[in-house]
């Protein structure tokens, strides 16, 4: 074999492997292949609490919440503006929530209020809505504290995947069962916000 000969039998195979390689790339799924997400370094089996509740917050919350600021003339816009806005948005299909965030210092008090008293205040009703689902569920009642725990442990789960977790992310750790996001519920859908018993207790005070 010529040297001409070998140098274009050279050529041809680097060819077909350039060719065969731009095949392959092409047949690539960039999006499943490739990650942009600094998380991803994190491992999957990771198992410490605090990077998984890191995890859950930043790709399911924050990475979805986004901040608008009104403001007229440098000033800020007022509230029935930003109602009007949270509207608009809510009617979008690229929204799932929108909440107007305005003058909090009459909600801010009663949400102290709340916290500081939540056991009194917040917890009988929590357990009575368990006890509930408990016996509908039919169970022994040995099995309470474990279902409960189970219960308990699959509703903050289910929270913390929701845009407004990102509003309770500094309460969550001292209110683990959810008793103000709970009220925070009540109070949009217009139930009340205590038990009776508790109502009346609280009234003197």
């Amino acid at each position: 074999m010529t040297f001409r000969h070998r140098q274009f039998l050279g050529w041809g195979l680097l060819a077909l492997a350039a060719l065969l390689g731009a095949a392959w790339l092409a047949r690539l799924d960039y999006h499943a292949r490739f990650s942009t997400d600094v998380l991803d370094l994190i491992p999957a089996g990771e198992r410490a609490p605090e990077l998984a509740l890191v995890r859950q917050l930043a790709s399911q919350a924050e990475s979805r919440t986004t901040l608008f600021v009104l403001t007229i003339a440098g000033a800020p816009a007022p509230s029935a503006a930003a109602q009007r806005f949270a509207a608009e948005l809510a009617r979008s299909p690229d929204f799932a929530q929108a909440v107007p965030l305005g003058d909090t210092a009459a909600r801010d008090a009663l949400g102290r209020e709340l916290f500081a008293r939540r056991l009194a205040l917040l917890f009988p009703r929590w357990l009575r809505d368990r006890e509930a689902a408990f016996a509908v569920a039919g169970k022994p009642p040995a099995d309470l504290p474990d279902w409960l725990a189970a219960e308990a442990a699959a509703a903050l789960e289910r929270f913390l995947a929701t845009p407004e977790a990102l509003a309770f992310q500094d309460l969550i750790p001292a209110d683990p069962l959810l008793l103000l996001p709970g009220v925070a519920g009540r109070m949009r859908s217009g139930l009340g916000l205590l038990p009776a018993a508790a109502t009346s207790a609280a009234a003197p005070a």
